[in-house]
């Protein structure tokens, strides 16, 4: 989601981003520190810069033992196949840490199952 924010191949999608976060003014915003893993392998400097200025002014929550099991099981009983296991930790660190909403632009292959 955050990456969306700065996609020029996009700019309808960002724009739609951009208006997402900014409408969030009182909402309790998340982000993983699987997320901020993501973020940090980012090849450029200048994205990986914007992004982490966005994730910082969210609550960071912790990838616990329980999201990992959690995790597990969704690719275990094929809710989420294990080419996205990293979108079933997205996933599962949601529940866990009791969030409301999953936000992201790449849950097709999920939400479409």
């Amino acid at each position: 989601m955050l990456s969306a924010l700065f996609d020029t191949r996009n700019p309808e999608g960002a724009e739609i981003t951009k208006e997402f976060f900014a409408a969030r003014t009182s909402d309790r915003l998340l982000v993983s520190e699987l997320t901020l893993a993501e973020i940090a392998v980012t090849p450029s400097d200048d994205l990986k810069a914007a992004m982490t200025e966005v994730a910082d002014r969210c609550e960071t929550v912790a990838v616990v033992t329980d999201a990992d099991r959690l995790a597990s099981r969704y690719i275990d009983a094929g809710a989420v196949s294990e080419a996205f296991s990293a979108d079933a930790y997205h996933i599962a660190i949601a529940v866990v840490c009791g969030a409301d909403v999953v936000v992201s632009w790449n849950f097709r292959h999920i939400v479409r199952k």
